[in-house]
C-alpha cells in the first residue's frame, strides 16, 4: 500500500511540476509584443481637435460637472 501512495505521490509531482513550467518566449514572440506596444503607444489619436476639447472642459467646470466628478466619483484624489 505505501508503495502505490509512493508512487502516486511521485507521479502527482511530476504531472504538476509540467503544469507551472512556462516557455521562455522565442524571438518572434518578443518581437510581436515589442511592436504591439509600440504601436498601442504611437496610436492613440482623438478625432477630437485641441480646442474641441478644451471647449468640452470649459463647458464641463461651467455646469459644474466636474466638480460633481471630483466630489462623489474620484472622492478628492
Amino acid at each position: 500500500m505505501k508503495k502505490l501512495l509512493i508512487a502516486a505521490s511521485v507521479l502527482t509531482c511530476l504531472f504538476s511540476s509540467a503544469a507551472f513550467a512556462a516557455q521562455a518566449p522565442t524571438t518572434s514572440q518578443q518581437q510581436y509584443q515589442s511592436s504591439i506596444t509600440s504601436t498601442t503607444l504611437t496610436q492613440q489619436t482623438s478625432p477630437l481637435t485641441r480646442a474641441q476639447v478644451e471647449h468640452e472642459l470649459a463647458v464641463a467646470q461651467q455646469d459644474g460637472e466636474l466638480r460633481y466628478l471630483n466630489t462623489w466619483i474620484y472622492q478628492g484624489s
